[in-house]
């Protein structure tokens, strides 16, 4: 009709845009880190999927769990998993990957296993590697 993007009185919450991937440590610091990261999002009332791709060229001096953070919007009440295409991990296995959201977080965390029960290392990524990520997941 004559009311698009309205549904009976209600408008829809739609909004996309892009983000800031910043694939990194949990703990340490930057130090010569250096990355080319891009990403999108597209928001619909409370789900929102994100979309990220680029490189790790130097990891700096970053140490712990291997995040992506800089989530457009932080993560509502229910936990979430992504899609992984090519994965920087020096680890040459036939263990599954994810990356994980949790409550309140504004990144994802990488994890590993047959059971996807182990968290991934920031000392396993190796540079060069290209990563390409989605995550849906759920906001407040």
């Amino acid at each position: 009709g004559s009311k698009s993007g309205v549904i009976g009185q209600t408008e829809i919450d739609y909004e996309e845009g892009t983000w800031d991937p910043v694939p990194r440590g949990a703990s340490g610091s930057s130090g010569s880190w250096n990355y080319s990261f891009t990403g999108k999002y597209t928001k619909i009332g409370n789900t929102v999927t994100v979309t990220a791709y680029g490189y790790i060229s130097n990891k700096g001096s970053w140490s712990g769990n291997a995040i992506l953070d800089g989530l457009p919007f932080p993560v509502g009440l229910q936990n979430s998993n992504a899609s992984i295409g090519m994965y920087p991990s020096a680890a040459v296995d036939a263990a599954m990957r994810t990356c994980t959201t949790a409550h309140n977080d504004s990144h994802c965390t990488f994890r590993k296993g047959s059971k996807l029960d182990a968290i991934e290392q920031w000392t396993d990524w190796v540079t060069g590697y290209y990563l390409t990520l989605t995550v849906t997941y759920f906001v407040a």
